[in-house]
């Protein structure tokens, strides 16, 4: 028996103590880092970066746009798939994604 990557997503309320389903994300995730964008006169979003979906790494990221309320594929891919990393955001145009484990699937 092992584990399934999901594509759920919830949010947390602080004022009424309970969770809420948010739209599914468009691949399955497991290991992945997140940071989240807060952009002036925009929708602030929540980024995800690579991850593993239960049988690959994955390159590609997505966001998803908290006044929109969807998911969104980066279809740009990452130079290496990164797991249980850390992101941060560095500036307002850019977030850096540190250590982790890499892509096993590479020889």
């Amino acid at each position: 028996m092992g584990w399934d990557a999901l594509d759920s997503c919830e949010i947390f309320s602080l004022e009424t103590g309970e969770w809420a389903m948010l739209p599914k994300m468009k691949k399955k995730r497991d290991g992945y880092p997140a940071t989240i964008v807060f952009e002036h006169g925009a929708s602030h979003r929540i980024v995800v970066f690579g991850g593993h979906d239960g049988s690959s790494s994955l390159y590609c990221s997505e966001y998803y746009d908290i006044g929109g309320n969807e998911w969104t594929l980066i279809e740009a891919k990452m130079a290496m798939s990164h797991m249980s990393s850390a992101a941060a955001l560095f500036d307002s145009t850019s977030a850096v994604i540190c250590g982790g484990l890499g892509d096993y699937n590479q020889s």
